[in-house]
């Protein structure tokens, strides 16, 4: 389902401390300005899948509802996705402050300035040229465990954003260790290809980058051990041995290491 442009509002809550915290990657959080944990919402799948599509496809502004019921109430009629949706957004207003919900009869969003969100924090990040600081909010998956049962195309938008996340904070990862290494840093720069590994552990170009890098920096044994961690988890997890190349770089770092 192709969504469309979003319209952008103007919110009465402009100052920082009024913001409220929405925490989605890694982890699910949705904090008060006051540091409180909001578990009205992130305790049921609907409210907290209204706000997270709202706040990251809505991204300061609104959505139409029609659009908004077919996603989160797909298999209900008109009237009675209306009716959920308007339940859904007053238990919102109840739990985050009714300037945070805006729209009317026809579009809802998420008030620009009323939620800080840790994603779309990234994304500015990445925008904006800054890789070193939107690797550091990437604490892992979106919205992990978020799943909403016959809300096939939620599903797909929420995986799909998922997908970019990740892929933007893989490419975040190497661009900052591409950038390391250039200024000569190459320990630096290995910190952030471990970080890439995190990200995507069966990456196999990654793995060589990082062995030759640590070679480099005089860690042969390090190398040695970070392709065994590789191995065994390309092992375990799908049954499979490393490509060729991979495996003939690990034996010349193995028999460089071996004296004689």
């Amino acid at each position: 389902m192709r969504a469309p442009r979003p319209q952008v509002a103007h919110s009465r809550l402009s100052e920082p401390q009024d913001m409220i915290e929405f925490r989605t990657l890694g982890t699910i959080e949705l904090l008060r300005p006051d540091g409180t944990a909001l578990l009205s919402v992130v305790s049921r799948s609907k409210p907290l899948g209204l706000l997270a599509y709202l706040t990251l496809a809505g991204r300061g502004g609104t959505r139409r509802r029609d659009e908004v019921c077919a996603l989160l109430w797909p298999e209900s009629d008109e009237t009675r996705a209306r009716n959920a949706l308007n339940q859904t957004v007053h238990s919102l207003r109840r739990s985050l402050g009714h300037e945070a919900i805006i729209g009317g009869r026809d579009a809802v969003g998420v008030a620009a300035g009323s939620i800080r969100c840790d994603a779309l924090e990234m994304e500015r990040a990445i925008r904006a040229g800054d890789p070193e600081e939107a690797l550091s909010g990437y604490r892992g998956k979106l919205l992990p465990g978020l799943h909403l049962d016959g809300c096939r195309d939620f599903e797909e938008w929420l995986e799909k954003r998922r997908r970019g996340l990740e892929s933007e904070a893989f490419q975040a990862a190497h661009l900052l260790a591409q950038r390391h290494a250039e200024s000569g840093e190459l320990r630096s720069a290995v910190t952030a290809l471990r970080r890439a590994r995190v990200i995507r552990p069966t990456d196999d170009a990654t793995v060589r980058l990082l062995l030759e890098w640590l070679d480099r920096t005089g860690s042969r044994a390090s190398a040695l051990d970070e392709f065994e961690r590789y191995r065994s988890h390309l092992e375990a997890t799908y049954g499979l041995q490393p490509p060729g190349e991979t495996l003939e770089l690990a034996r010349s770092l193995l028999h460089a290491s071996t004296p004689g």
